[in-house]
């Protein structure tokens, strides 16, 4: 239902500007082959990040880490996140199943991987707020992105809370990590829900070797900012490809609200969210309607579809891989 809203909308906003189709072809296929480049290497190199800080994830937690099968690992778990709306966690399966195949404790990897989902939000809301601030400055904050930025809040808050919970107290995790399970049972009306505490005694004993060594986070930390350092060059060379003449702290806000509105959005993959956010943020830029309709298509091809296919490809493989075992 929501992917045929989205169709719906996308068929009215091009029938509304159909007089810019031409335009916006015409700007794409004169684009800039160097830039281009560029934003393949940074889409490229996106995925692969991701599982290196899935990767440095895992070590923080005093994991054993195989980089290639990692890379993999990465690929397939942001293509499980790209095509659900599970706030990051799908991907824990792929992890979750590599971590059966090796024997390793699940609730140790699921450890692992929330403290790099919570590190890439981090950075993301480092970002934000760095992004709302230069968007204030400059006069273009709207309603629209103070709803949304007060959403991501909340989300990311919540998330937060569980890794500080695990800084204080293995009763207090434990309970809130049986929470959603014990409300399950009461709504459903089935049998009295009986937690298993491994992984919460897992995360607290994750967090707690943290801790006790802290500079083991660094290269999460940087690979969390490198993330959304990569997606601003993206962005900008896009921009640069398309000849729309937007400076890198524009690059940098469009990316930001993009993302915000991509994580808020009710679709996977922040469909039709992020095309229109980002569209309207470039025409209050400045950006005719035909150029601001380019980026945004050669943006989400290398943002969305190319590591879509690139996850896919990589989950395809582990499946092959794990039925080989």
């Amino acid at each position: 239902m929501g992917i045929a809203l989205v169709v719906v909308l996308t068929l009215v906003f091009v029938a509304g500007n159909r007089s810019q189709i031409p335009a916006a072809w015409n700007v794409m296929r004169a684009a800039s082959v160097p830039w281009l480049v560029l934003a393949l290497v940074c889409s490229v190199a996106g995925v692969l990040n991701m599982g290196l800080l899935y990767g440095a994830g895992q070590r923080a937690a005093g994991l054993d880490v195989d980089i290639a099968v990692t890379l993999r690992l990465g690929a397939a778990a942001h293509f499980l996140n790209l095509v659900s709306k599970s706030g990051g966690l799908a991907g824990l399966t792929v992890f979750l199943a590599d971590a059966r195949r090796r024997d390793r404790r699940g609730g140790l990897t699921t450890a692992a991987y929330v403290l790099a989902v919570t590190f890439g939000e981090v950075a993301f809301a480092v970002l934000l707020a760095a992004a709302v601030v230069l968007i204030a400055v400059d006069g273009h904050l709207t309603t629209a992105e103070i709803i949304a930025g007060s959403l991501f809040i909340a989300l990311a808050v919540a998330r937060i809370t569980v890794v500080v919970v695990a800084f204080r107290s293995r009763s207090m995790l434990r309970r809130l990590l049986a929470m959603p399970g014990v409300l399950r049972s009461v709504f459903t009306r089935r049998p009295r829900f009986v937690p298993d505490h491994r992984t919460a005694d897992d995360l607290f004993d994750a967090v707690g070797l943290l801790l006790a060594r802290p500079m083991a986070a660094l290269p999460a930390v940087v690979h969390a900012l490198a993330t959304e350092a990569i997606g601003v060059t993206m962005l900008w060379a896009v921009l640069g490809a398309v000849h729309a003449g937007h400076t890198l702290s524009e690059a940098f806000i469009a990316y930001a609200i993009s993302v915000l509105f991509e994580i808020i959005g009710f679709l996977p993959g922040g469909l039709g969210t992020v095309e229109v956010s980002l569209g309207a943020l470039l025409v209050s830029f400045g950006s005719p309607i035909a150029q601001a309709a380019a980026v945004v298509a050669v943006y989400r091809i290398g943002e969305l579809w190319l590591p879509m296919a690139l996850g896919a490809l990589a989950a395809q493989n582990l499946r092959l891989g794990g039925s080989r075992a």
